[in-house]
């Protein structure tokens, strides 16, 4: 799953495809932009783990109750939902850029040369 405004700078990962299929406790996601949390908007996981984290508005009345205790980003959310579900998290060699609504991409683009293969 990618986001809509995503611009991709590497090639997803065959093998992690390859690892997460029949693993309904596993999923890739980027170290970018983790916010003291989990990056949202890419994943590479199960038909049944995206479906989790694609419905987990079914959660947000759990999270607004930890709102209160510091809680207050989605990546956090999406930690939480992760933890939820007991879903292990591995890190993706993937790197892309989110185009905003001018155009341009954001921060990121100054560690394109760092992450571009």
């Amino acid at each position: 799953l990618i986001g809509p405004d995503f611009h991709i700078v590497n090639k997803i990962n065959i093998n992690e495809i390859k690892n997460v299929i029949g693993d309904d406790n596993k999923i890739y996601t980027t170290s970018f932009n983790d916010a003291t949390g989990i990056a949202n908007k890419f994943y590479i996981a199960t038909p049944n783990v995206i479906k989790k984290i694609c419905s987990r508005i079914k959660l947000v009345e759990n999270w607004i109750k930890l709102k209160t205790k510091g809680f207050k980003n989605p990546e956090k959310f999406l930690k939480y939902v992760l933890e939820y579900y007991n879903i292990k998290r591995s890190i993706s060699d993937m790197f892309y850029l989110k185009i905003r609504s001018n155009g341009k991409p954001n921060d990121y683009i100054k560690f394109m040369n760092k992450y571009k293969k």
